[in-house]
């Protein structure tokens, strides 16, 4: 019998004292030699029987490739072709845009023309705009006055913007808040006092005109916790963004 034996095999290793047992370790020994030198021999044989059909399979992906390489070249050719002719028609566009040019200098100064007009309109329009705003809440200003003329009443300090976003023909609604602390002189008998709206100016966002019969409506409600201004619009065309600054008036 033996003590030790190999790592991978298992085969017999002795010591001093150990006695072999021809018949049985040393036989056993052989056969596993025998087998693993056999197993390599077939796993060798066939790893070359691959490499053989790898290289066919290279060689076939190879003449692949060259037939690829051929129409490639036939397909350039082609395209230089059709770039020279595209390059012939575009000369003939351009010699023919030319002569429209020229036949065409007087339309263009009276193009010119118009269009400065037109930069001058679009201005005009923008201030006209800026005043009608500003209109609005002079307008909006007085009309409180008018309808209190003998009643106490505070303004608030500061404008506030309320927000809102709409989608195309539904509503939408955008509340702020004044704070006691954002008028001067608030006292309890304010707390239930009327609200007022006063308009500074109203932004909105969007890509085309107001369409349809658009209302855009502002409210107010005031208690001791202080006033709440809505914003309501209602049947606008197309999804937009209101932004509206506002300042407030309680009347007693």
């Amino acid at each position: 019998m033996y003590t030790n034996s190999t790592p991978n095999y298992h085969l017999p290793q002795y010591e001093a004292t150990d006695k072999p047992a021809f018949l049985s370790d040393f036989n056993n020994a052989m056969d596993t030699i025998d087998t693993a030198i056999h197993k390599n021999n077939v796993d060798t044989s066939s790893g070359s029987s691959d490499l053989q059909s790898a290289i066919i399979e290279l060689n076939n992906t190879k003449e692949e490739v060259d037939t690829a390489i051929g129409q490639i070249n036939q397909l350039k050719q082609q395209t230089e072709n059709l770039t020279e002719e595209a390059t012939n028609v575009t000369k003939n566009a351009t010699d023919a845009l030319n002569v429209a040019t020229e036949s065409k200098s007087d339309s263009s100064q009276a193009i010119t023309i118009a269009s400065q007009a037109s930069t001058t309109a679009s201005s005009a329009l923008s201030v006209a705009n800026n005043n009608y705003t500003e209109i609005q809440s002079l307008d909006a200003r007085v009309k409180a006055l008018e309808d209190n003329p003998k009643s106490s009443y505070i303004i608030s300090k500061t404008s506030k913007n309320v927000f809102t976003q709409i989608q195309a023909g539904g509503s939408a609604t955008g509340v702020v808040s004044f704070n006691k602390t954002d008028y001067e002189g608030y006292t309890s008998e304010f707390n239930n006092a009327n609200v007022g709206v006063i308009v500074n100016s109203i932004t909105i966002n969007a890509n085309q005109n107001i369409g349809g019969n658009v209302s855009v409506n502002f409210s107010g409600s005031n208690n001791s916790n202080g006033t709440r201004v809505t914003l309501s619009i209602n049947n606008w065309s197309q999804y937009a963004t209101f932004t509206a600054s506002v300042r407030t008036v309680l009347y007693l």
